[in-house]
């Protein structure tokens, strides 16, 4: 795995906005701050082990995504002077086409476990990977299905926008901007969140990205940002992935791509990062 420099800990408090963490100097509490948002990728109950703290979730459990709500807070608490705050939810309708219960095949098995097929929607051929069933619609799900779209216990999203995203059957959204299947950096064609449009006509230029998971939605999201010309921001510790090799990958990809990579929330108000 890809491995950043380790920086200490501060506990300076900033004289404009009251926060830890950096200097009043590199403060985003205006200027920057007012084209700066937080965007928190699908922190739901399906994506974070199951346990006592989260007894609903669990169906697509990513390890260590519960242990990542210290960081997210600590960049919640660093946000409430940004001019926009969003957090992200699959919403999967039953019938999904990313669900393993609804594809017979034929796929072809990862030494992982996990299964892909190659699907079809409007003319394009694509690569889906099959996953559990999760993130279930509440108006769809079954009784033993219920509860896992809704946000970590412990995540507040008061005064946050909220976008809804897979919410169509026949294509799969990672990225919080929709769909796959359109050409990078042009409208998306099959399912429009949108998150481009909430950004755009609030002037937001650059995003602070986390999340779950690190090589997926974050990673698409981060890459789809990119693309329609934002700065981004990826906070590590604030997110969680899948398996070490396809983190690696991602964040190769992203840093390529050229987002900016920081390992905790302490980093993002530095002076380098807000460029």
């Amino acid at each position: 795995m890809m491995r950043l420099r380790a920086t200490r800990k501060s506990t300076r408090r900033c004289q404009k906005c009251g926060g830890f963490g950096h200097s009043s100097r590199s403060c985003m509490k205006g200027g920057a701050a007012d084209t700066t948002a937080l965007l928190v990728i699908d922190f739901q109950k399906d994506f974070c082990p199951k346990s006592d703290v989260n007894p609903d979730g669990g169906r697509l459990g990513v390890a260590g995504a519960d242990k990542i709500l210290d960081e997210v807070k600590k960049l919640q608490a660093l946000a409430k002077g940004w001019k926009l705050r969003i957090a992200t939810q699959d919403w999967h309708p039953r019938d999904h086409v990313s669900f393993l219960s609804n594809n017979k095949g034929p796929f072809i098995e990862l030494p992982s476990g996990l299964k892909l097929a190659t699907l079809n929607h409007d003319g394009h051929d694509f690569i889906q990977a099959m996953w559990p069933n999760h993130c279930i619609q509440p108006d769809k799900a079954e009784d033993n299905e219920k509860g896992g779209v809704e946000f970590f216990p412990g995540f507040d999203t008061t005064g946050y926008e909220i976008i809804h995203k897979g919410t169509i059957r026949e294509v799969d959204s990672y990225s919080g901007f929709g769909d796959a299947l359109s050409p990078k950096g042009q409208p998306k064609k099959y399912e429009d969140t949108k998150l481009k449009e909430t950004l755009d006509k609030n002037g937001i230029k650059h995003v602070v990205v986390c999340g779950i998971a690190t090589d997926y939605c974050v990673a698409a999201t981060c890459m789809d940002a990119i693309a329609y010309g934002y700065q981004v921001t990826l906070v590590l510790k604030a997110s969680a992935g899948v398996a070490d090799e396809t983190i690696a990958k991602a964040l190769t990809e992203m840093q390529a791509a050229g987002v900016n990579i920081v390992e905790n929330s302490t980093k993002v108000t530095d002076e380098e990062n807000m460029a």
